[in-house]
């Protein structure tokens, strides 16, 4: 899994990179401090999973979220970024941002986990493209089974949510409202389109 790993700061560079190869030993990582770097980077690479801090000195993270989904849309995005940016993370899971961690030494678990999630998640797409294991699905299958993995991510984010407190519950809250809100957009768009008589 090739991951890029966006953030101005190396030391925090250097904690994402621990995490992913904590939970990824085989991993890839390019480390991007500039925007020189991510245009190198897009250029010569074509991610898995980005991993991205929000305020970068020389751009935002919207905008590596924006450039990555332009770019490669199925590739997942994640943000690790500092509290207090909660609600631009709630806007981001809007534009299709995959998950959200604030950086704080106490919720490094975290981070594995949204890593562990989408390569368990990209294990399950990979497995459904194989001929074996993808049946002929009837008009608008795919879209069922984008929806059945978001509702599955959210699920297991309500189940995560259930053990924190306060502020943390908050803002995983927050973030779930996010997900189903862009599940129920996706079905609008699918409903509104024009169905062929079968």
């Amino acid at each position: 899994m090739l991951t890029f790993i966006v953030d101005d700061n190396p030391d925090d560079r250097l904690i994402i990179l621990h995490q992913l190869r904590g939970e990824l030993a085989h991993a890839t990582a390019v480390e991007i401090g500039t925007a020189e770097e991510l245009d190198a980077a897009f250029a010569h690479h074509r991610p898995s999973l980005v991993i991205t801090d929000l305020a970068l000195g020389w751009g935002t993270g919207i905008d590596v979220l924006q450039r990555t989904k332009s770019q490669h849309p199925a590739c997942p995005v994640i943000m690790f970024t500092g509290a207090g940016d909660e609600q631009a993370a709630v806007e981001a899971m809007k534009m299709g941002l995959d998950d959200y961690v604030v950086k704080d030494p106490r919720r490094l678990s975290r981070l594995r986990q949204a890593i562990r999630d989408i390569a368990d998640r990209g294990g399950r797409s990979a497995q459904a493209q194989t001929p074996a294991a993808s049946p002929d699905y009837p008009p608008g299958g795919e879209l069922l089974r984008r929806v059945r993995d978001q509702v599955q991510d959210v699920a297991q984010s309500l189940a995560g949510a259930s053990g924190l407190s306060g502020g943390a519950q908050d803002e995983r809250i927050g973030l779930i409202t996010a997900k189903i809100s862009d599940v129920l957009e996706e079905l609008d768009a699918a409903m509104a389109q024009p169905h062929p008589e079968t």
